[in-house]
């Protein structure tokens, strides 16, 4: 069995907590030239407050755009969803040394279900491209809060960013009844995640940086219905096969896929991280 087919039990363990971890899902010499590029090149990240921040929606022939169709990836996504899935969308997250960024609590699904999907049947990959620990602001998840369902946002304004507030009291109570899981990281390990699990993040007080690559993926039945996602359409992924990386059958490591351009208000990719208005719940 390859080490990266998920068995019964895995899936189990995914639809019983929430989230499924990886560790040593990739390898070194698989990243390496991922994240010595990125190393080279920080100017390629776009700031989003202190956090640096890379995304695209439709993945090319580099290596970018290879992990994202990297066939163990899509693969285990299927099996977790339950059905065929294609490609919502992928960010690298890079968050800084000694700062106070935090990550409130959070449902991704809050934000896909205002972008026209019906169901929460989206997964989320997390591969860590540096280490993760506590001090450098892991991502947290609450252990088994996917079962509570979508959770309303407070609309007190505008949604500048996809996250809207918890009502306090709730998230009180669910802090109190669901365990907080550290997703502690080394180079190359990986995590599965349900999009209705409760997740955040703390600062990063280290002295060196924060970096995660998320990819999601969608139940090709679950395209949103609202008008204007285009680039959230369903699209038939073509995969890339497990030696791929390895055997280097890639176009460059970063320079095909179509980047957002976050600071662009004409970019199309921009809804996928800030809206200009919430519509209150749809």
């Amino acid at each position: 069995m390859s080490r990266h087919t998920l068995s019964n039990g895995q899936c189990k363990r995914f639809h019983a907590e929430g989230f499924l971890r990886l560790p040593g899902f990739l390898s070194k010499a698989e990243l390496s030239p991922l994240c010595e590029r990125l190393e080279a090149d920080p100017g390629m990240f776009c700031r989003v407050g202190a956090l640096g921040w890379i995304g695209w929606t439709e993945p090319a022939n580099d290596l970018a755009g290879c992990l994202t169709r990297f066939e163990p990836i899509v693969d285990g996504a299927e099996s977790l969803v339950g059905e065929q899935c294609y490609h919502w969308h992928s960010k690298i997250v890079n968050k800084p040394p000694g700062g106070e960024q935090t990550l409130a609590w959070h449902q991704d699904f809050g934000s896909w279900y205002k972008d026209g999907c019906l169901r929460p049947k989206l997964v989320t990959c997390v591969i860590a491209l540096t280490p993760a620990a506590s001090a450098s602001g892991c991502m947290r998840l609450l252990r088994g809060s996917h079962r509570l369902g979508r959770l309303d946002r407070l609309p007190d304004g505008i949604e500048e960013y996809s996250y809207f507030r918890l009502n306090p009291q709730r998230l009180e109570a669910i802090l109190r009844r669901f365990p907080v899981e550290e997703m502690q990281m080394t180079p190359g390990d990986a995590f599965f995640f349900h999009a209705n699990t409760l997740h955040s993040s703390d600062a990063n007080t280290t002295d060196r940086p924060r970096t995660l690559l998320e990819m999601t993926y969608n139940a090709m039945s679950n395209g949103p219905v609202f008008e204007g996602q285009e680039i959230h359409a369903p699209r038939v992924l073509h995969r890339k096969s497990k030696g791929s990386l390895l055997e280097g059958d890639y176009d460059t490591v970063i320079d095909r896929t179509r980047l957002i351009d976050i600071n662009d208000p004409a970019d199309p990719g921009l809804q996928i991280f800030r809206r200009r208005f919430d519509p209150g719940l749809c």
